[in-house]
């Protein structure tokens, strides 16, 4: 029986996994739970179904799951345009956002699985800010005047 080491990239996984609750359970909330079992689903569907041009292939044995992600995203940042009625911009807190909240309860409960190995790596702070020439170019108010400056 062949072993078998599978890699999940958490930034796609979460990628997709938002797209489809967005599209199909807009009403269910979804757990860390849940994401755990569709997790072993995809892995056990891809190890032990036997489908396609691998209906022959000899039998595999799951030996771990490498799950690589980076921690959720926790700044706060200032949005560079203000909503509609206001004058000066919002400040948009990532450690709120229910996504983040869900990624990091989904790391702690997949520390405490079986034959999962978490490997964390770190996000890159860039700390970019539009140029002038940008923000006035895209400025609601210029479109507004349709431009005319």
């Amino acid at each position: 029986m062949k072993k078998t080491a599978i890699l999940i990239d958490g930034g796609f996984f979460f990628a997709k996994v938002g797209f489809f609750a967005r599209k199909y359970f807009k009403n269910k909330t979804i757990t860390a739970e849940n994401l755990i079992d569709l997790m072993w689903r995809m892995v056990r569907f891809h190890t032990e179904i036997e489908r396609g041009q691998h209906s022959g292939r000899e039998a595999q044995e799951l030996y771990r799951i490498y799950y690589y992600d980076s921690p959720p995203l926790d700044k706060q940042v200032k949005l560079p345009f203000p909503e509609k009625g206001e004058t000066t911009p919002r400040d948009k807190n990532f450690k709120t956002e229910a996504m983040n909240k869900l990624r990091a309860e989904f790391h702690v409960k997949l520390k405490e699985n079986r034959k999962t190995a978490l490997r964390m790596g770190r996000l890159q702070s860039t700390d970019w800010r539009l140029n002038e020439h940008t923000l006035k170019s895209t400025s609601p108010r210029q479109e507004k005047m349709g431009r005319s400056n």
